[in-house]
């Protein structure tokens, strides 16, 4: 950018430079035609527009959420279960019992002690020290929640999800938590999913027809002498502070 600003200026301020933006992902539908887009956004407003004509949700089994409700509610959500399983891993905990521990915080030792039984029959519950401990199989696997304060506390960006959410949804008639909602979510991605991590993952045809040919898919930005002045002026900051990289990123999802 820094070339065209010092030599090729008059092309900039004529407007006549765009940058042609790849595509993120693409998708094969069933009619075998490929559809692109260029980020998550874009990628994640499809996938909800196919599960809202296909599923309808609601918080009861007569109330049903508008196509906007619905939309709102899969955006806010769509990364629930990726954030839940990062703590469920470092805690050593199975993700479904970690979101009951969360989801009814504050319940009693014999409340949870039914709540866990009525899933996981091999699963007790019993205050030792006093705090509250679940303790054994859920699924194939045996597990040991220390639900003490700290794990609460590491916990808090999860809280965020679980607050704004409601015990229960229905979806086509059936109950499910947030968690399982979302899951049916994932669930209901199409198998023809590709990600790109590069260009050289892209094959000449579809290289051309995402992001060069004229008549395809392709995404054009029109660069402005402002765009190349702050992305200079950007680049320049980063340079002479490296740790604003780091500014915005959590360091509790590391916490064990």
């Amino acid at each position: 950018m820094k070339l065209f600003i010092m030599y090729f200026r008059p092309l900039i301020e004529d407007g006549r430079v765009y940058l042609a933006v790849p595509p993120l992902y693409s998708i094969v539908d069933k009619r075998h035609h490929i559809q692109y887009f260029t980020d998550k956004a874009a990628y994640t407003a499809y996938l909800v527009d196919q599960f809202a004509k296909n599923y309808k949700v609601g918080p009861t089994k007569k109330d049903v959420f508008t196509k906007r409700e619905l939309t709102a509610l899969l955006h806010k959500n769509v990364n629930y279960i990726d954030d839940l399983n990062v703590f469920a891993t470092n805690y050593a905990l199975e993700p479904q019992l970690l979101d009951f521990i969360l989801r009814y915080k504050g319940k009693s030792v014999a409340w949870f002690q039914k709540f866990l039984k009525q899933r996981w029959r091999f699963m007790t519950v019993e205050k030792k020290d006093g705090i509250m401990v679940a303790d054994g199989l859920a699924g194939n696997e045996f597990y040991t929640a220390v639900c003490s304060d700290r794990l609460y506390a590491a916990c808090q960006p999860l809280m965020g999800y679980i607050k704004n959410s409601l015990d229960v949804y229905y979806v086509n008639g059936q109950k499910m938590t947030l968690l399982e909602l979302m899951g049916t979510f994932n669930k209901f991605k199409p198998n023809g999913i590709q990600r790109y991590k590069g260009l050289g993952e892209m094959s000449v045809k579809a290289l051309a027809q995402s992001t060069l040919h004229p008549d395809g898919d392709r995404k054009l930005l029109q660069l402005t002498t402002d765009n190349i002045k702050n992305d200079i002026m950007r680049i320049r900051d980063l340079q002479s502070d490296l740790s604003s990289l780091l500014k915005d990123v959590d360091m509790s999802l590391y916490d064990v």
